[in-house]
Order: C-alpha cells, then structure tokens, then sequence
C-alpha cells in the first residue's frame, strides 16, 4: 500500500533514495535533531602503500572540526604501540576543514601499523571518530643496475651520478 519512511535524511551506506524508483507510495517524515555538536574528526589519509626501508614518506591528514570557538587539541601517530610523531594543533572556529602533512622515517621492515588519532576536546560527544588506523608495508630491496657501454663517455658517468643518489640503487 505504502511506506512511511521516517529519517533524519541522512543515509550512511548504499544507493541514495532520492534516485530509486518505487512502484509504490513513499511517504516520509522528517525527524532530525538540529543541535549542533562540537566535534573533530579525522576525515581521510592519504599516504603511500609501499616504502623503502630508511626512507621518509609523507602522510596527508584531513581533519574536520564542528566547534564554536577556537580549541586547542594534539595529533599523535603510533607505529605498533610506539608513539612516533606528537604536534599540538589550534582548531579554529571559522575553519572547519584543514590538512596536515607529517613526514615519518621507515625504520622497521615488513608491514607496519599506524594509528592516528586526535585528543578528544573537553564535552566532546563522539571521540570514535578521532581515531585512523592504516598500514605501510616498508620493504628493504636495492635494484641493482649494470651501465654498459664499449667506450668511456661523460654521459655514463653522468647517469651513474645521477642514479647514485637515490639510495635504492645500485650501479
């Protein structure tokens, strides 16, 4: 005969109902809190799947903030339970979307687990979402390159300082 759908009008998974069609009435009710509460969350991290040993990668951390006014808070990443970065933060009250850039050194090999997470703020409701788990495999490999060629040329010592300066290779 029907459905009666009663919603906050938010959907979490799936297809968005605005665009389905039914072959038969939809009736909804709109329900929703209109409260506004303060909350930081960790929104994305963007970061590379594969390191070599030794070297220093980049982690990019969106953070998105719901506050009335400006607070102070501290981001913190663990690799395997060892605390490996700490920075304070200022949330700002007219900001309420900003990334950071942290540079980590691989030291261990094999695949490594980071946790990100940001302190809660004083009252803060929701801390669930201020805590980002993702993982790094770190390899330890050089590629070894062989430079042939039937007489001596400023060109090939050219290459091979070049290709010297990355530390994952050898010539």
């Amino acid at each position: 005969a029907g459905v009666i759908i009663a919603s906050d009008g938010c959907y979490n998974t799936g297809l968005n109902p605005d665009y389905l069609s039914y072959d038969f009435p939809v009736y909804s009710i709109a329900l929703g809190d209109t409260a506004v509460y303060k909350d930081i969350r960790i929104d994305n991290v963007i970061k590379n799947d594969i390191v070599f040993s030794g070297n220093i990668f980049p982690l990019e951390i969106s953070i998105a903030s719901s506050i009335n006014k400006n607070e102070n808070s501290k981001l913190k990443i663990w690799n395997n339970g060892m605390k490996v970065y700490e920075e304070s933060i200022v949330f700002l009250r007219d900001i309420d979307y900003d990334t950071y850039t942290v540079y980590l050194t691989a030291n261990e090999i094999g695949l490594q687990n980071y946790t990100i997470e940001i302190e809660p703020l004083d009252k803060e409701k929701n801390s669930i979402n201020n805590t980002f788990e993702t993982y790094i495999d770190v390899i330890d490999s050089k590629y070894n390159i062989l430079i042939l060629k039937d007489q001596n040329s400023p060109d090939v010592s050219a290459y091979k300082s070049a290709i010297e300066k990355n530390q994952n290779y050898q010539v």
